[in-house]
């Protein structure tokens, strides 16, 4: 019972579905993280360097601070200008400078200071897993690494008079570190794929999963969105197969053109902008349009489903509301159309 209720703690309660999604957010945070841990690195023993020399501590001590600087400033280096940082890479990344700032730690806590506590090693066993979102079963394996290699350079380097204290610090400090990191980290996710979720949720439309009416007004004051073309669609018939098969029916049919949409244009200019209203931009030139509109009208016809279907071309200085607006207007057209071809508003 205790071991599931230990094994509960380190986990993240994500499946690897929704890990995979926030992954890329999960990246950027640590990589930014990672960055900003490197430059606070370099100061701090730029001063502890200045402080050290001036102080006229051993030789020793000087080159460790001075060492980790310039390794310090490398890695910064490294990770700023190698553009392929996945996800895993970053990770890797980040134990690599973690366990180079934890070494530095212990040896400056026990090897070059043998007579006083490790204050350095506790200090950063703590404070370091805080900047960086991870597995926790990872982290506490990290930490307790790094514990253990402490206890083992106190048995052999620090003094009778401090070897007990940091022994005890070197147990329970790693100890509150785990508990604490670990439930940080839990935090950490749960928060990123909360608010990824509500972003998801804010930006897609529920039943389609295309980009909704909101994504698409914030796309028309985009000065910096400029399609090809516009297609406006229209679902004909929507409201008269809610009557007769009932919303399931007219909820299916709405899938089944999103779907088809997403097809034929990337799903990521595809939007859901009403009940039965859908626009999709198009962003390069495409001497085959009229063969995809047809194609989308066959795709529906299998349904036996109808679409009116408007789009326009963009040109120099036009505007992307006047674009919609064009389409807009001769999906209208192609409705009235149907309309009058269809007196008694049949749904199919």
């Amino acid at each position: 019972m205790y071991l599931k209720e230990l094994i509960k703690f380190f986990r993240i309660d994500l499946t690897n579905e929704d890990y995979l999604a926030i992954a890329d957010t999960v990246r950027r945070e640590n990589y930014m993280s990672l960055k900003t841990l490197a430059f606070l690195t370099i100061l701090f023993t730029f001063v502890m360097s200045v402080v050290s020399y001036a102080a006229h501590d051993h030789i020793s001590i000087t080159i460790l601070h001075v060492s980790l600087m310039l390794i310090a400033g490398l890695f910064l280096l490294f990770i700023t200008h190698y553009k392929k940082n996945s996800h895993q890479l970053i990770i890797a990344e980040i134990h690599i400078f973690c366990a180079l700032l934890l070494f530095y730690a212990i040896i400056l806590s026990t090897y070059l200071n043998p007579d006083h506590p490790a204050v350095s090693f506790v200090a950063i066993i703590l404070a370091l897993p805080l900047f960086f979102t991870d597995k926790p079963k990872r982290m506490a394996l990290f930490i307790c690494f790094f514990a253990l290699l402490f206890l083992v350079f106190s048995f052999l380097f620090d003094d009778r008079d401090v070897l007990l204290f940091d022994c005890v610090n070197g147990i329970i400090f790693p100890l509150i570190s785990i508990i604490v990191s670990s439930y940080m980290m839990k935090v950490k996710y749960q928060n990123i794929y909360l608010k990824l979720k509500y972003q998801h949720l804010s930006e897609n439309d529920v039943l389609t999963d295309l980009r909704n009416r909101n994504s698409f007004e914030q796309i028309l004051e985009n000065k910096n969105y400029h399609p090809a073309y516009c297609i406006y669609i229209d679902v004909n018939g929507l409201h008269e197969l809610n009557n007769k098969e009932g919303h399931m029916a007219g909820d299916e049919m709405l899938k089944y053109v999103a779907r088809i949409l997403a097809e034929y244009f990337e799903k990521a200019h595809c939007f859901r902008v009403g009940g039965d209203e859908f626009v999709a931009f198009l962003f390069h030139d495409d001497d085959k349009l009229q063969e995809t509109i047809t194609a989308i009208h066959h795709q529906a016809a299998l349904k036996n489903y109808h679409l009116s279907l408007g789009y326009s071309k963009m040109t120099e200085n036009k505007e992307l509301k006047l674009l919609v607006r064009e389409a807009e207007s001769m999906m209208y057209e192609e409705k009235m159309r149907y309309y009058q071809n269809n007196t008694s508003r049949q749904v199919r």
